[in-house]
């Protein structure tokens, strides 16, 4: 499963914006652009996921051959992290080769205790992991510690993560 995972270009001003700044809600950092298509095989073959939030609003799609995070996703990058008045961002650093691994954790997360939610929480880590990988980030290591210190520490952020549904056709 995750030796198949593709990861596309993902570039600050194309794919994504940051949010810090008069934009900003203090709450996330950045935000795509565009919907964020990863090449995976995250679910069985004729198995497709959507997951939503409280007010019906698709954000995650994962299918057999990819999975679509929607335009507008918003996330906070690597955690944990807060915004200090004065001072900005202050906490774990976010870097070009780390933020679609932090933006790929952070919406799977989101749905990790759904109904249909297709793998745990170590899954998630390791897809970060892999992706950070692929990104050629020189702090794998240390960064996956980090993640996974958080689920040990059972730290989790208050998502709006309500709802998934098994879906009968497939997204284009």
């Amino acid at each position: 499963m995750l030796d198949t995972i593709k990861i596309p270009n993902f570039r600050e001003g194309f794919e994504y914006c940051e949010l810090s700044g008069p934009q900003g809600n203090r709450e996330y950092r950045f935000k795509t652009k565009h919907s964020v298509i990863i090449q995976c095989n995250l679910v069985p073959k004729g198995k497709a996921i959507s997951f939503r939030d409280s007010k019906n609003k698709e954000w995650v799609y994962i299918d057999s051959t990819h999975m679509i995070i929607m335009k507008g996703y918003a996330w906070d990058g690597c955690s944990p992290k807060r915004w200090i008045p004065l001072l900005g961002w202050v906490g774990t650093p976010d870097f070009e080769q780390t933020r679609l691994a932090s933006l790929v954790h952070d919406a799977l997360c989101q749905f990790l205790e759904t109904e249909h939610f297709p793998f745990d929480r170590k899954v998630c880590d390791q897809i970060f992991k892999q992706i950070l990988i692929q990104s050629h980030f020189n702090l794998v290591k240390l960064y996956y510690i980090g993640v996974r210190m958080g689920d040990y520490l059972g730290i989790k952020e208050d998502y709006d993560g309500v709802k998934s549904i098994i879906l009968d056709r497939f997204h284009p």
